[in-house]
């Protein structure tokens, strides 16, 4: 009878309650209700002392002494107790259909899962596979390239379309759970809160001439003076679709950091990239052939999102979460012991 979920609700039956009440006084009524729900919290009763009582109904002991037998004819007293019997059958009757909901969710996660989730840890796994799986599907209808999200986030002022704040996500417009693509027609920077809180809202909240904007940009970006990304040949180590020259091909600064954005959300964001932090990464970008394309970069990031220290997920000596930005991670030495797996707690990926 202790579930903590079955506590957290009281059923109100107004009619019978007030049926039953018209003889009290609006303080009777306060005390009397707050009596229901404290039994109710109590697992059907409540210890029967008038200091107690009057602690429970927030009465003065003298107003709570004139006010006891009107009150407590509603219950069952005993010497150490009181209870009320509707407390008790409802209480039992929702912690019935608590039970039976949870043993409904935890068989329909083993008969996926194999078990139901034991533990929170258990339960992000059981979502980020949800996650993943939906991802998949969006991305099955359509497709977009780091290029085309850092011009469109640019286009859109580098802030959230419906609060204004600085810090952005990707939001699908059409979320992926009601079938949305993961397409750049389908996508639009918002903040975590509005992108949680807007729910089924499929409001498009992009500028109207966005897509005019967008091509510009991306043609202005490749240097093709108004050419169309359509035009351009494929690479595969340039989904950017910007014409490459021989040899050693310049570092997409844009496109990496729009990867980074991507792959750690809850890592600082970039807001100005150039000087010492555009120089560190362009000579992590030029010191191995490897590192030309942006698939390894997907890749580090995705090594570096396992890391429960380098995402704060794990405090440091003092206590305190560490989050670190691209600058540092592109630094000489950090850059070398995260590749290493310095701080996994497993080998280097």
């Amino acid at each position: 009878m202790g579930d903590k979920k079955a506590d957290t609700w009281m059923p109100l039956y107004v009619g019978a309650y007030l049926g039953a009440t018209m003889h009290l006084s609006t303080e009777q009524h306060g005390a009397y209700l707050l009596l229901l729900m404290a039994c109710w919290k109590g697992n059907g009763r409540v210890a029967n002392n008038d200091e107690g009582l009057a602690a429970i109904t927030r009465l003065p002991k003298a107003r709570w002494r004139a006010h006891r037998s009107t009150i407590l004819q509603f219950f069952q007293v005993a010497d150490e107790y009181i209870t009320h019997e509707r407390v008790t059958t409802e209480r039992a009757r929702a912690v019935e259909i608590s039970e039976a909901r949870s043993k409904s969710g935890s068989g329909g996660a083993a008969s996926k899962w194999g078990k139901p989730p034991q533990n929170q840890r258990e339960r992000d796994a059981m979502y980020a596979e949800k996650r993943s799986e939906r991802l998949a599907n969006a991305r099955r209808l359509a497709t977009h390239t780091p290029a085309e999200w850092q011009a469109l986030v640019e286009l859109c002022g580098r802030h959230c379309l419906r609060c204004g704040a600085d810090a952005y996500c990707k939001d699908h417009i059409v979320p992926i759970y009601m079938g949305g693509s993961d397409g750049i027609e389908n996508l639009q920077p918002l903040c975590r809160q509005c992108n949680s809180a807007k729910g089924q809202d499929t409001t498009d909240l992009r500028p109207n001439d966005w897509r005019e904007q967008l091509a510009k940009r991306l043609a202005n970006a490749c240097g093709t003076s108004g050419q169309s990304q359509s035009q351009l040949p494929e690479d595969k180590n340039n989904p950017s679709g910007c014409l490459l020259p021989p040899g050693n091909p310049p570092c997409p600064h844009a496109e990496i950091v729009a990867l980074y954005h991507e792959l750690l959300p809850t890592n600082p964001q970039i807001k100005s990239w150039d000087g010492t932090r555009a120089d560190n990464l362009r000579a992590r970008w030029r010191e191995d052939k490897k590192r030309q394309s942006l698939d390894y970069w997907r890749r580090l990031f995705t090594h570096v999102a396992a890391s429960e220290f380098l995402t704060g997920r794990r405090t440091d000596r003092d206590g305190r979460p560490f989050l670190p930005g691209l600058d540092w991670l592109v630094k000489p030495q950090n850059f070398a012991k995260v590749i290493e797996g310095r701080y996994h707690d497993r080998s280097a990926a």
